[in-house]
């Protein structure tokens, strides 16, 4: 067998250099390490985002709990509490998306969300906002008409925040979804609102 040497050095100054090197390369990697077990913590807070895996075979489960806490997230137990609930299947994450439509958390994603924030370094919850062409009004109109997709939106909007039926057709709702449109930050919601209703 072979015997290997170790590496040979003209003069002090090269061996210098070369361990000067392999300490840069440890630091970055190092740096690189504490990028990536902070991955699922939020910017600035520095606090690790909440996870509900819901409704999984428990060996998926266990691999993606171990994957977000090596990245610094928490797996929970309530899924009202979480930041974000991940399922790998579509039927439930179509149920999911329309259980928290009208709320600001948890954000529904298919499991392959994680895989993807760690491929990119990149962990973002926030959905770009879809782009809305403003319409305009016809001659003497005083407001747009609202289309076809309008309704329908309009009408999951209610039945979720009626499921019984009752006082659908109250002012009070519609006043509070003016409002809290207003309030919003999502710009596209703000235009629709004031193309149809202002």
């Amino acid at each position: 067998m072979p015997r290997l040497q170790s590496p040979s050095f003209s003069d002090a100054s090269q061996h210098d250099s070369a361990l000067e090197e392999f300490s840069l390369a440890s630091e970055l990697s190092e740096s690189e390490q504490d990028e990536e077990d902070d991955l699922f913590c939020f910017t600035g807070s520095g606090v690790p985002a909440d996870f509900y895996i819901y409704m999984m075979a428990d060996e998926d489960s266990a691999i993606l709990s171990e994957t977000i806490t090596h990245h610094g997230g928490r797996i929970i137990d309530i899924e009202e509490d979480a930041d974000v609930v991940l399922t790998n299947s579509k039927d439930f994450f179509d149920m999911l998306k329309d259980k928290y439509a009208t709320s600001l958390k948890p954000y529904v994603r298919m499991s392959h969300f994680v895989d993807d924030c760690i491929a990119k370094k990149r962990f973002v919850l926030q959905d770009a906002a879809p782009s809305y062409k403003r319409r305009g009004r016809k001659l003497g109109a005083k407001h747009v008409p609202f289309t076809a997709e309008d309704d329908l939106n309009l009408a999951k909007y209610l039945a979720q925040l009626r499921p019984s039926g009752g006082g659908r057709m109250s002012h009070k709702i519609y006043n509070d979804l003016e409002r809290r449109v207003r309030d919003s930050t999502h710009s596209t919601a703000k235009a629709f609102i004031l193309c149809h209703i202002v």
